[in-house]
């Protein structure tokens, strides 16, 4: 391969990298950045749905005389909604919690994380958000694997920044090329009480 960029003149050479470079950008945005957009804009949209949900199941708890099918029906929005979130005693049982799982994610998608650690911790209205960073060298598709396992997860997590760049190495025409990825992955913590949230 090496060889017969040699034999190009220095022109062309110039050309097939650029194709090479412009392929790869095309790759990253249809696989890593559209699929992000989009699950962000509708990770808030299931916020907003999940918060309207819990301020009506309060509501049908606190006061109204139909309340046997109503109750059912938060009950169940409640138990989704506290599913999709971590509830635990402190930040950071809910951030080594969430390392864990993303780490198991990782793991499914032949991704080894090579360190990890967790972020500044956001407060929110009734929940804080838990991020955590994690770094590790995967090829295209195990990374574009991982992103599916995260954004399919029954906890609501978000992808909130990736930064990707290529490994300066040779690779053989069957071998894929290694990325090296650092990734914030945030994830809610349900926080029961408004004292916590100071």
């Amino acid at each position: 391969m090496m060889k017969a960029l040699e034999r190009l003149s220095e022109r062309d050479r110039k050309v097939v990298y650029a194709g090479a470079a412009a392929s790869l950008a095309i790759v990253l945005y249809f696989f890593v950045v559209e699929p992000l957009y989009y699950g962000w804009r509708g990770m808030d949209a299931e916020i907003a749905r999940t918060a309207e949900h819990v301020a009506r199941y309060k509501a049908a708890v606190a006061g109204t005389s139909n309340i046997t099918a109503e109750s059912a029906r938060y009950d169940a929005s409640y138990k989704q909604l506290m599913d999709s979130v971590f509830i635990n005693e402190t930040d950071a049982l809910s951030a080594a919690q969430m390392t864990e799982l993303v780490r198991a994610k990782a793991q499914a998608s032949g991704i080894a994380i090579s360190s990890s650690k967790t972020e500044k911790v956001e407060p929110g209205a009734g929940f804080r958000s838990i991020n955590v960073s994690v770094l590790f060298n995967a090829p295209l598709t195990a990374l574009s694997a991982f992103l599916r396992e995260i954004q399919n997860d029954q906890k609501k997590l978000l992808i909130r920044e990736v930064k990707i760049a290529a490994q300066k190495e040779e690779y053989g025409d069957q071998q894929e090329e290694v990325l090296s990825v650092r990734m914030t992955v945030t994830g809610l913590r349900f926080v029961p009480n408004a004292k916590e949230m100071q």
